[in-house]
């Protein structure tokens, strides 16, 4: 009796973690393949998977070098989850956020590099939280709007 008990609790658990890996993993394959139709020179450098965390570098040359781009998704359990990760991103860089960000996910914060060239866009939209850096800053925009659009409420 006890191990019926303990199955009907797991099995929803189970279930619950299946859907979520199955959103996680399209999301990444939408990034994925979004960057490889639109920037087709762009060549992936880096590709870090976890359970929960996604990391993506793409790099390129341009006139005046070498280039890249990085995408961070992370696929909280909770939107509070999302919402202490994002907390934590904005608290954690020394310099804070040039800007809050409107039109963009629940939340999102705007690092504009003047003298590096990069900008950084830190937004979540539900239980995701998602990390761009880019140069110029309109490229992190650019992309941040795309993947953004991507996320299900």
């Amino acid at each position: 009796m006890k191990m019926i008990f303990l199955v009907f609790l797991l099995v929803p658990l189970i279930g619950s973690m299946t859907v979520e890996a199955q959103e996680f993993s399209a999301l990444q394959n939408k990034v994925l393949e979004t960057v490889k139709r639109e920037k087709p020179g762009w060549k992936l450098s880096r590709k870090d998977l976890t359970e929960r965390e996604a990391v993506y570098q793409w790099d390129w040359e341009s006139e005046s070098g070498k280039q890249s781009v990085e995408i961070r998704l992370f696929y909280g359990a909770s939107k509070k989850a999302t919402e202490e990760k994002l907390k934590h991103a904005v608290e954690y860089i020394s310099v804070g956020p040039n800007r809050k960000m409107t039109g963009l996910g629940d939340e999102a914060y705007v690092w504009d590099g003047k003298h590096s060239g990069y900008g950084i866009i830190k937004f979540r939209k539900s239980n995701v939280y998602v990390e761009i850096t880019a140069p110029p800053l309109a490229l992190a925009e650019q992309l941040a709007r795309q993947v953004a659009e991507m996320i299900s409420k």
